[in-house]
């Protein structure tokens, strides 16, 4: 089967997952308070509910209001975000860069940090660097992200900052009291390079390191035990014993014939991490004052914000789903016994 194909089966067959998903919060926002809250906003007459209940199918079966709201849903009408106080497709534009740097930014930290941190702890077992960097992976999955990131902040803000030394900003995305900035794409690095905006991109980038480094840790931390145990795996197999009666470096063992193998179920936990990264964005936004869709998600959920939160949720699905395809994708490229059937 070609690539093409495969990827068009593979997206036929995420078709039923995205509407499972789409029936789920469906089904839930009728079950918090009357729909109609979907489509209306606070300055929205009386008078106009009747008319605006029938452009929508409210009055019908539950199941018409399902094709009504799918109909919708395609056409870009996501429903009023009250706690944004705009339109929820307003909002994604302008929220969704801010999460979507803060966990690319996340993730390749974790993917450049974990990999070499994995592949050291399997190559040197049951020694020194094994045993610190598995207290460091055992550190990163056992602590809460919240709990990490307010130790974060109190060290490299608050502390440093009574110390006297240089210290990292508490939160924001950028400091707009000295920085300006015009929005281009929204995404504020991309922004800062496109415009020749030396200062907006350092500051941006100092603006990430807390955040990123607390979202990205226990990324990391997942990472690097995979690829540990995955390495160890691979270093017992019979190629790898004739490579090394062959006489080459260990260095040439382990990242030409070791490392390709062991990067396939490392891969699956990177994608499926990406997706988690925006879950997990949710307290990290909070705790550092970050304008992206976790932060919204959270002021959504604490004012019933239906439309809101219903958006995030079909956000983080379509990103799983998209994640696992590209997942596979990649499979094929590291190990050509793979083939799309």
């Amino acid at each position: 089967m070609k690539l093409r194909d495969y990827i068009i089966r593979r997206l036929l067959l995420a078709i039923p997952v995205v509407i499972g998903v789409l029936a789920i919060t469906f089904v839930l926002s009728y079950m918090v308070g009357d729909p109609i809250t979907l489509y209306t906003t606070e300055r929205t007459p009386i008078e106009a509910i009747p008319g605006i209940r029938a452009e929508h199918g409210l009055n019908q079966p539950l199941y018409i209001q399902f094709f009504f709201y799918l109909r919708d849903l395609m056409m870009g009408n996501w429903g009023y975000s009250r706690s944004a106080r705009m339109d929820v497709t307003a909002t994604i534009a302008q929220r969704f860069p801010a999460t979507i740097e803060l966990a690319m930014v996340a993730l390749v930290f974790a993917v450049i940090a974990g990999i070499p941190l994995g592949i050291l702890s399997a190559t040197k077992k049951d020694r020194v660097p094994d045993h610190v960097t598995r207290v460091v992976a055992l550190a990163g999955v056992s602590m809460p992200i919240f709990w990490f990131a307010l130790i974060l902040k109190y060290l490299f803000f608050y502390q440093f900052y009574v110390w006297g030394l240089p210290f990292l900003p508490e939160g924001g995305r950028y400091s707009y009291e000295y920085v300006s900035y015009t929005p281009i794409t929204n995404f504020m690095l991309l922004d800062s390079i496109l415009t020749l905006n030396p200062v907006l991109f350092f500051d941006t980038a100092i603006h990430l390191i807390l955040p990123g480094f607390a979202l990205g840790y226990l990324t990391l931390a997942i990472i690097t035990r995979m690829m540990r145990s995955s390495m160890l795996e691979v270093l017992k197999e019979d190629y790898i014993t004739l490579a090394r009666s062959k006489g080459l470096r260990d260095r040439v063992v382990i990242y030409k014939h070791a490392l390709r193998n062991a990067m396939i179920p490392t891969v699956t936990v990177i994608g499926l991490a990406f997706g988690g990264l925006m879950t997990g964005a949710v307290l990290t936004e909070t705790i550092f004052s970050w304008p992206g869709l976790g932060r919204w998600s959270v002021r959504a959920i604490l004012q019933s914000d239906i439309p809101s939160i219903n958006a995030f949720t079909l956000l983080v699905a379509f990103i799983f789903v998209a994640a696992n395809l590209v997942v596979d994708l990649i499979y094929g490229t590291l190990d050509p016994r793979i083939r799309y059937g």
